[in-house]
């Protein structure tokens, strides 16, 4: 990259201030370096170039959040980028348990025959009452965020706790209880 620091942390301020070419000129000259940060942090190409607008957005959102006095400019795009791989990766799993969960508990076809719904229904009320094993805290926001689909930020504001409590939680639920169901070898 051949910006200044002081150059680049101008343009992060012009941002803030709404300025598009700015906002173009940044892009131009430091598209590459977040490219290859965010290819770093995802497994496929077409993830990354998620994440890539994802950031784009997110320094346009948020310039004013930076302090040319506390950070250099380049490692807080940087920031800005693993944040939002993070989110995506954090929405992804959170996809794919879903559907786990579907896979279990959506009634099976009509056309399906009965023990097959019988197996279903009873792999369904394994996996519920195998959540209800898990330890309150880290259940409450398992609960809360995978069958009634609230956001961790919002688990925490309902509950009075930082966000990052229940980010531990439901993580530490997840591998909580996947040991229970390993366990019990459901899967």
């Amino acid at each position: 990259m051949s910006i200044s620091n002081r150059e680049l942390s101008e343009l992060i301020m012009l941002i803030h201030e709404g300025d598009s070419s700015a906002f173009v000129r940044l892009i131009r000259l430091t598209s590459a370096e977040i490219k290859k940060f965010s290819s770093a942090f995802n497994v496929d190409e077409q993830t990354a170039a998620e994440v890539y607008q994802d950031t784009l957005i997110s320094i346009w959102k948020h310039a004013g959040t930076f302090d040319p006095k506390k950070q250099r400019a380049l490692p807080w795009l940087i920031t800005v980028m693993r944040s939002r791989a993070l989110d995506r990766r954090r929405i992804n799993e959170r996809n794919l348990f879903r559907s786990g969960l579907q896979d279990h508990l959506l009634p099976v076809d009509a056309q399906d025959d009965y023990l097959e719904q019988l197996a279903t229904k009873e792999k369904s009320e394994f996996l519920w009452n195998s959540v209800e094993l898990v330890s309150s805290r880290k259940r409450d926001s398992l609960l809360l965020h995978f069958k009634h689909g609230l956001t961790s930020f919002e688990i925490a504001n309902r509950q009075g706790v930082p966000q990052s409590t229940i980010k531990s939680h439901i993580k530490r639920g997840l591998n909580e209880l996947r040991g229970i169901l390993r366990e019990h070898e459901f899967f």
